[in-house]
């Protein structure tokens, strides 16, 4: 009878689906925290696009008397007469501080890309600071029209979730919807080693720094805005805490 039991209970555990746990699927690659110097131009690059996009939307005209597109330095001029903290900043002081900062970063930018690098700062300390002021513009930045939407139908096929992006199905394990969501995010974008599950890896793929693709083992590449990015890692968020917690 025991013998009996035990073979019934055996059965509906096997039956059960084989969900892996969310966390250790990958782990931080050695020096991942030092920024090189390809990090840094990157960083002053996206620096130049995040100033002229805060200056659109202050109303800035990117354009000179001569049909030229004005330089930065002009335009980091003009931004000065738009003070956006007036109602807080009286005086002009933090956003005259703020416009020196943008000037100072300005310089940088055009040392760094032609490479005339003597007496800068060190490189880490340079990439922070490019990469702070950078994420304080990200709030400016216009979603262009992504809903939830573009990732869906979605739905679980056993331990695996099903989801369609640009007409193609993947089907992914916990592992490979933990790699995905690291490759998302740009803060640890190429910053991992995968121990388990399909690799994934995300890259800028445009001169603009919006525009990437998605490569996923066994899967065709897709390309997704930095919007559609943050959209599908929370998409995949909720999914993860809906299967893993139950809410």
């Amino acid at each position: 009878m025991f013998k009996r039991i035990w073979r019934l209970f055996s059965r509906k555990i096997d039956s059960k689906p084989d969900i892996p746990p969310v966390a250790g699927s990958y782990v931080e690659l050695p020096g991942y925290q030092q920024p090189s110097f390809e990090d840094l131009k990157v960083e002053a690059l996206l620096f130049e696009k995040r100033i002229k996009d805060y200056a659109r939307y202050l109303g800035v005209n990117m354009i000179g008397e001569n049909s030229r597109a004005k330089k930065l330095h002009r335009i980091i001029e003009e931004m000065k007469l738009i003070n956006p903290y007036s109602k807080h900043d009286k005086d002009n002081e933090i956003w005259e501080r703020r416009i020196a900062q943008f000037h100072k970063l300005r310089n940088y930018r055009n040392n760094i890309v032609h490479v005339d690098c003597e007496g800068l700062p060190s490189v880490k300390e340079l990439w922070l600071e490019f990469r702070d002021i950078n994420r304080t513009f990200i709030p400016f930045r216009f979603n262009e029209g992504c809903t939830k939407s573009v990732f869906e139908p979605q739905q679980w096929d056993g331990a695996r979730l099903s989801i369609k992006i640009n007409g193609n199905q993947y089907h992914l394990s916990l592992y490979d919807i933990d790699n995905l969501s690291v490759q998302l995010h740009p803060a640890s974008r190429g910053a991992v080693y995968y121990k388990m599950g399909k690799q994934v890896v995300v890259k800028n793929t445009g001169y603009d720094y919006q525009s990437l693709t998605v490569f996923i083992e066994g899967y065709p590449d897709f390309h997704i805005t930095e919007d559609e990015a943050a959209v599908l890692d929370d998409i995949l968020s909720s999914i993860k805490c809906e299967i893993v917690y139950g809410t």
